[in-house]
């Protein structure tokens, strides 16, 4: 086996079983990615786009997560966020509280330690995701009327998100948050409708 297959089977090892969830449940303090996760140079070309979508007949094809030169390629179910408000702020904390609709869930409130630019409160600026975990039922197998209980089971309960602002190129770059942002579907019917997508973070 070549040292670079060596390589790739080792970083997915780490990220399906110590990075990801880390990087998931802690608070979201810094902007930077790379303060977290040393970057691991691959020099292999995509096997997917970032344009690529998935949906929950396709998801045994959808790639594990992986770093990418400096960038994060992470699989997510995307929900594009449609109205920002600024409820409050502390400038000298600094602390912005903003109330946030996105589609497919139910309306919640976010606090970030920057204000938000005006371009990114435009509509399709803002994604808010949830990564998709290589050990989500259905990842592994084609769905039958078990594994399918078993996915809407653990897809409605509320998850961890990330917020992230689009950038040129098919980039993303994650906005820091001063608490964890908690996230839940609207309802069952939301959740088969949903749209796995990749992201690529910088």
């Amino acid at each position: 086996m070549s040292s670079q297959s060596t390589l790739l089977r080792r970083l997915r090892g780490s990220l399906t079983t110590s990075r990801l969830p880390q990087f998931l449940s802690r608070p979201q303090t810094s902007s930077g990615i790379s303060r977290r996760f040393p970057t691991i140079p691959l020099h292999t070309p995509d096997s997917y786009e970032p344009r690529d979508v998935y949906d929950f007949h396709s998801l045994t094809r959808v790639p594990l997560p992986r770093f990418l030169n400096p960038r994060l390629i992470l699989p997510c179910i995307a929900h594009c966020v449609t109205v920002v408000h600024l409820k409050g702020s502390d400038p000298s904390a600094p602390s912005y509280t903003y109330s946030i609709q996105a589609s497919d869930v139910r309306p919640l409130e976010i606090t970030l330690p920057n204000k938000l630019e005006d371009e990114m409160r435009s509509q399709g600026s803002l994604q808010l995701v949830r990564p998709w975990h290589s050990k989500f039922p259905g990842s592994s197998a084609e769905l039958d009327a078990v594994t399918e209980e078993q996915l809407l089971s653990t897809l409605e309960r509320p998850f961890n998100a990330l917020l992230l602002s689009q950038l040129p190129h098919d980039e993303h770059r994650r906005i820091a948050s001063s608490i964890r942002i908690t996230a839940q579907p609207i309802d069952r019917a939301s959740i088969l409708k949903s749209k796995i997508r990749i992201f690529n973070i910088v």
